[in-house]
């Protein structure tokens, strides 16, 4: 059983299939401050929700979505995106991952520190129309996967989403050797339709994330 705090994430995993392990070693948490468990799979859900219950944790969200995943063969054999209009696709750095905080419309507390950290210690990718500005951009997860994936809005429709969904896959089947895999809530259906159409495969399993409210908050 293994349970990483990074600043406001938790990530965990368990081979105990009686859950108790995991459920002691969550108790260890400080859970004062709002954290996020992030990228969990249906078998961990009754420790998880276990913990909740002893801990007393408050809930602000219980979201599950949909699981997707691609052989890694098949990422490695993906081509790349032509696109028109001078837009080019590169590394993302540090510096881009504030300004994608800045334009993601999901922004909240400690979404900068989580870009940044992504952007400095893996490979992430962005969109730059032909006047340099940042319209795009695509991290991985924490979870290892495909996270964070946005365009600006007037700039959709241009096959950018396709082509960063691309580089990333091309990254994680042909460096990181791993299948890619993603997890989408089940009403985007633009990027069920944008993943299913480069042959990912939807999963039975559900991915689940739970945010918990701050101690003091309620």
């Amino acid at each position: 059983t293994v349970v990483i705090k990074s600043h406001y994430d938790i990530h965990c995993a368990t081979l105990d299939e009686s859950g108790s392990s995991l459920v002691r070693a969550l108790c260890l948490i400080d859970w004062t401050p709002p954290l996020l468990i992030c990228a969990f799979m249906e078998y961990m859900r009754p420790p998880i929700l276990k913990t909740i219950e002893i801990c007393k944790i408050p809930i602000d969200y219980d979201h599950h979505y949909k699981f997707f995943t691609l052989p890694m063969e098949k990422a490695k054999a993906l081509k790349d995106i032509t696109l028109s209009d001078g837009i080019t696709i590169r590394r993302l750095g540090v510096e881009e991952a504030a300004i994608a905080n800045d334009l993601w419309p999901y922004k909240k507390t400690g979404s900068l520190f989580f870009l940044r950290k992504i952007a400095k210690y893996s490979m992430c990718y962005s969109a730059y129309s032909s006047t340099n500005e940042l319209i795009g951009w695509i991290f991985i997860d924490t979870s290892g996967g495909i996270g964070t994936l946005h365009v600006v809005d007037e700039y959709r429709g241009k096959k950018i989403a396709q082509a960063l969904v691309v580089k990333l896959c091309q990254y994680l089947g042909g460096t990181l050797k791993i299948d890619p895999h993603a997890f989408i809530v089940e009403t985007n259906y633009p990027s069920i339709n944008l993943f299913k159409k480069l042959g990912f495969i939807e999963n039975q399993e559900l991915g689940y994330w739970i945010q918990t409210k701050g101690k003091n908050d309620h």
